[in-house]
């Protein structure tokens, strides 16, 4: 395959934090080894088209049930996944693939069900996130910041993308980051995530085209990471000397 067609779903009803990125770094690696690859930008309503690789943001609270409901009667998502085409999920739009989501209502909502994960609603997490890949995926570090209210548990048929060494992400103990089941692959982290770690982004192109990408060295990458784990490990030691001091 040297062509690629990514997918950015429904744009126009998601609330991207800075995602939109993500689709320029897609397509800016891709070209970087000599591919072609055309983003299509779907509006709710319309019908998805065929991709290699679909790509969900976040969403506003009150308009995640209305996308989850368009997308199962559309079908072309789920049908994309059991196929083992590429799809992933940030934020919200991780939440929106599991097999249900828990509104501010208190309503438990239908999700695509690719993902073997289940989102009750906490406390507001607004923080910097640095967390460890799991090893089979050959990923440096990651870091982000989430925004966000859910806890999402996991099933068996999913697996973490990472372990949270700062931050909340999906909770629980130990707490972990995102899941991964297939060619499905969802996270909390925005930033965009795959701008600030883009060997993510190669992860999920070689998906797309069945082969492993040689790396494309970039020292400002590699700058840019440790200095934000630098800067999320300073910020975490002043909020525990804040809550040591307010005690």
């Amino acid at each position: 395959m040297n062509e690629l067609t990514i997918v950015e779903v429904y744009p126009g009803s998601m609330f991207p934090q800075g995602d939109g990125g993500n689709l320029r770094v897609l397509e800016h690696r891709a070209r970087a080894r000599g591919l072609s690859a055309t983003t299509l930008s779907p509006l709710l309503g319309e019908p998805l088209p065929d991709g290699d690789l679909y790509v969900l943001a976040g969403a506003e609270d009150e308009d995640q049930p209305a996308v989850a409901r368009r997308l199962a009667e559309e079908g072309t998502l789920a049908r994309a996944a059991a196929a083992g085409k590429v799809v992933v999920g940030i934020g919200a739009g991780y939440e929106l693939l599991g097999r249900s989501f828990d509104t501010p209502a208190g309503v438990t909502t239908a999700g695509l069900g690719v993902l073997d994960v289940r989102t009750t609603l906490g406390a507001h997490v607004d923080s910097r996130v640095v967390t460890r890949p799991e090893p089979r995926l050959g990923l440096p570090a990651l870091v982000g910041y989430e925004w966000h209210r859910g806890r999402t548990a996991l099933g068996p048929d999913a697996r973490p993308l990472a372990e949270v060494e700062i931050g909340v992400c999906n909770g629980g103990t130990p707490p972990t980051d995102g899941a991964v089941q297939g060619h499905v692959l969802g996270t909390y982290l925005h930033g965009p995530v795959l701008p600030r770690n883009p060997e993510l982004a190669d992860l999920l192109l070689g998906w797309a085209l069945g082969e492993e990408l040689a790396p494309l060295e970039s020292a400002f990458a590699e700058r840019a990471r440790n200095e934000r784990i630098a800067e999320a490990h300073e910020v975490e030691r002043r909020k525990q000397r804040w809550l040591g001091f307010g005690r």
